[in-house]
């Protein structure tokens, strides 16, 4: 039998190959931590290996993200909010339950309208 191995932060839960998470309950704690509540934008790294990073952000409004480039390919899924997303010359209004899909290496940037939770996942291009 497998062990459990449990993460309370990062609602997680992993049994050998599978791991789930709890995002909702991440993203509760992560807004009850200090840096929050101090008016800072907070990030949890729910996941990491050599080829894929899912990052849990919660924005306050009006903050951003500055021009910047995700080493592969990056999924960015708006959970609570709106925010502006940038690339390729275009701004595109994201709400709550909306998914955007950027090719890697593009450059981009991105800034929250309302307070807001966001979702990225990034298929990380080992040959960049």
């Amino acid at each position: 039998m497998q062990q459990e191995e449990h993460d309370e932060k990062k609602g997680m839960t992993s049994t050998g190959l599978l791991t789930t998470y709890d995002v909702l309950a991440s993203l509760g704690q992560l807004k009850r931590e200090p840096a929050w509540l101090e008016g800072k934008d907070h990030t949890i790294i729910l996941t990491k290996s050599a080829t894929m990073r899912v990052v849990l952000r919660a924005l306050h409004a009006g903050s951003a993200l500055g021009t910047h480039k995700a080493d592969g390919q990056i999924s960015v899924q708006v959970l609570q909010g709106r925010i502006e997303f940038v690339a390729d010359g275009r701004t595109v209004e994201m709400r709550q339950g909306q998914l955007l899909v950027l090719e890697g290496g593009a450059p981009h940037s991105l800034r929250a309208i309302d307070e807001s939770a966001i979702l990225i996942t990034i298929a990380v291009d080992r040959a960049r």
